[in-house]
């Protein structure tokens, strides 16, 4: 019955989505150039159902995952059977000039044994560009999206329930183009509601001192030679505003952020593309006991095929990441994954996964090592279907007793339309 109820949610949050066209945008990374839009992950190697001057396409996956841990625990670990329901939707414009799209993802969840954990998720966007002269653009976004925080996340509040964080996104950006030199600039809003917490009907939660707004303004200036390497240096701003002038442990987390990064966009052959980017960022809080953060930034990506059969990502980053985890200003983030995608045969790919992550926080003594893997198969059973299957392995060991480790069995059935 909770399956049903789940699965009917998704199907009127999918319609509602694809009539209301809402938004999500640019997530605010301050070293790469801001993306366009996300990806509902709708978009098939096929060529949509046209509407006119749109292409419309559309996704669903069911899926089955028996999760070992639960609740990301080191101990009296909660295992379980989750069912889920995935609808997703993109519908965009074909036009010679000119941009239009609208996206929505819906995602249900429900658990076999512990119905508290059970989630509907759901973001919404819009997005487009015009093109007023040769060489110059205009584009903007705006999305809306209801989301639940990840019990392995550091800020978890740890309730008898999911937290409900609800989050707003918007952005403007311009792009001119100067014979080889090209130069963007880009301003966004993000507003993140996170909802109070029932806590097993002792207490409930208090997280309205985790409400912030952020704002933030960029510009890059990049040089197109026509080479391989498309050199560029950035430079952004932005200010953190918190709902509460203090949080519940008294800290006042208001803060101003600095960041520049010179780097270069890769297109060795065309089999290959990447990117790197050097910088130094620089935060200053409200509170002196927070004081000021700062330190090397760094981001990479290398996307490069490996003979006919097989494609490998590399990703590599280093950013200064917000927490209210109580004395905490922040923590540094450095993480290495690696993606290995390769046709065994013509209807089955096989992937592989491995991932790293060094979360340094800053002001408490704790540091969280996480280490993933995984493993996985794709079976095309026609054009428009394929079966899925995938294991992920996770394991944090943290200097403040937050150590777990976590095994994800999922299979299911993914379609394209």
């Amino acid at each position: 019955m909770r399956l049903a109820a789940v699965s009917a949610a998704i199907l009127a949050a999918g319609i509602t989505t694809l009539v209301q066209a809402g938004g999500e945008a640019w997530a605010g990374d301050a070293l790469t150039k801001p993306s366009r839009h996300w990806r509902a992950g709708a978009k098939s190697d096929g060529g949509g159902i046209r509407l006119g001057g749109f292409l419309t396409y559309l996704a669903a996956d069911i899926a089955t995952t028996y999760v070992d841990n639960l609740f990301a625990t080191d101990e009296a670990l909660v295992a379980d059977v989750v069912a889920q329901a995935r609808m997703a939707a993109e519908v965009e414009s074909d036009w010679r000039s000119h941009g239009l799209a609208f996206r929505g993802v819906a995602l249900g969840k429900a658990h076999t044994m512990t119905s508290s954990e059970d989630t509907v998720d759901y973001r919404a966007s819009v997005d487009g560009f015009i093109d007023i002269l040769p060489g110059t653009k205009v584009g903007g976004m705006a999305s809306y999206a209801r989301e639940h925080e990840d019990r392995a996340s550091p800020n978890d509040a740890r309730g008898s329930e999911p937290t409900p964080v609800d989050h707003v996104r918007a952005q403007v950006d311009a792009e001119q183009q100067f014979a080889s030199l090209g130069l963007s600039f880009a301003a966004s809003y993000e507003d993140l509601d996170f909802q109070d917490a029932d806590f097993f009907g002792i207490a409930t939660i208090n997280n309205d001192d985790r409400d912030r707004t952020l704002w933030s303004g960029s510009a890059r200036l990049r040089y197109d030679g026509g080479g391989r390497l498309r050199p560029f240096v950035h430079a952004a701003y932005d200010t953190t505003d918190y709902a509460a002038a203090r949080d519940d442990n008294g800290f006042a987390r208001d803060s101003d952020a600095l960041e520049g990064a010179v780097g270069a966009e890769l297109a060795l052959g065309r089999a290959t593309s990447g990117l790197i980017a050097i910088g130094y960022r620089r935060q200053d809080f409200e509170d002196a006991r927070l004081g000021t953060v700062s330190g090397l930034t760094l981001q990479g990506r290398l996307d490069t095929d490996l003979g006919r059969s097989s494609r490998m990502e590399l990703i590599v980053g280093r950013e200064l990441r917000e927490t209210t985890v109580p004395g905490a200003s922040g923590f540094f983030e450095t993480a290495a994954d690696m993606r290995f995608k390769h046709r065994l045969l013509p209807k089955l790919h096989v992937n592989l996964t491995a991932g790293y992550a060094r979360n340094d926080f800053r002001g408490i003594d704790r540091i969280d090592e996480v280490y993933r893997a995984g493993a996985g198969l794709e079976y095309a059973l026609s054009g428009y279907a394929r079966f899925r299957a995938q294991y992920e392995f996770t394991t944090r060991e943290s200097s403040a007793d937050a150590d777990f480790t976590l095994n994800r069995v999922t299979s299911g059935l993914r379609l394209r339309f």
